[in-house]
């Protein structure tokens, strides 16, 4: 088992949660009348997601993650199986401080986090 990278980061811990690469089929919808618009996509699939979650001990770790969302950088990620997605970017993150009593180089913190990625096409 490997550790996940994030572009130039590699995780200290794997993610707990993992729900795998999730793509969503996309049906036509109607319009309603009397709109002058009709911009949508007929068919096909969205962009692949996927929901993570874990715990992060480093305060390097957490700054890097909150810049990659922040930014919107697109990046490479390796998951624990080596499987490689090119051009993910974070879609949602949040984060909640818990304490943790082996972590004594952050003040006895640690931090839960929940992220949904994405893969920008």
């Amino acid at each position: 088992m490997s550790k996940w990278i994030f572009g130039s980061l590699t995780m200290e811990y794997n993610p707990s949660q993992d729900s795998g690469w999730q793509k969503e089929h996309v049906r036509g919808t109607p319009h309603p009348i009397g709109r002058t618009r009709s911009v949508y996509q007929k068919g096909g699939h969205k962009s692949p997601t996927r929901k993570i979650a874990g715990l992060v001990k480093s305060a390097s770790e957490k700054a890097t993650l909150k810049q990659l969302y922040q930014d919107e950088t697109n990046f490479r990620l390796v998951d624990h199986t080596g499987d490689a997605t090119n051009q993910v970017c974070i879609d949602e993150q949040k984060w909640e401080a818990i304490l943790d009593v082996t972590n004594s180089a952050n003040d006895f913190t640690s931090w839960k986090y929940d992220m949904v990625l994405i893969v920008a096409r």
